[in-house]
């Protein structure tokens, strides 16, 4: 027994690990090792990732598992303008660019409404920008709202 939790702990199922995981509960090991003990979340965990390759259905909220947060495809939108933010004010501020394109699908605009978009945003741009230092989430809502506010844009971005 000494020997396994050593070769266990080896591989990385600390049990701080473990306990951590939310994903114990869920994936094809879970039907075959019910027990909920170290050893069974280990071996839950093996069998998931190498003999059912479950792992992608437990990432992505199958396998009767929650989803996980950093896969939630409904903040995609949050994380391009967290991550672009520069871009985005520069890009706006001109109503074209690379970046504000790929924000444009993001929102879930079809392609033919893209250079609208741009256009569009560069009209708003005191809108959306309101303050210098203005949080990438903030900005967000504020795009959000302004597409809603054109009826056109707003049936045609599926995210607005």
């Amino acid at each position: 027994m000494k020997k396994l939790l050593l070769v266990l702990l080896a591989l990385g199922f600390s049990p701080a690990v473990l306990a951590a995981d939310g994903s114990s509960g869920c994936g094809a090991g879970w039907y075959i090792l019910k027990k909920n003990s170290l050893l069974s979340s280990s071996l839950r965990t093996t069998t998931n990732a190498l003999l059912f390759n479950a792992t992608f259905g437990m990432t992505f909220g199958t396998s009767n598992c929650q989803k996980h947060d950093i896969v939630q495809l409904d903040k995609e939108d949050l994380y391009y303008a967290e991550a672009n933010k520069e871009f985005l004010t520069i890009e706006m501020a001109e109503g074209r660019g690379e970046y504000v394109a790929t924000f444009a699908r993001t929102l879930g605009c079809d392609g033919a409404i893209v250079n609208e978009f741009g256009t569009y945003t560069r009209s708003r741009y005191e809108k959306i920008f309101s303050s210098p230092s203005l949080p990438a989430a903030e900005m967000l809502r504020n795009v959000k709202r302004e597409l809603r506010a054109n009826p056109e844009l707003k049936a045609r971005c599926t995210h607005a």
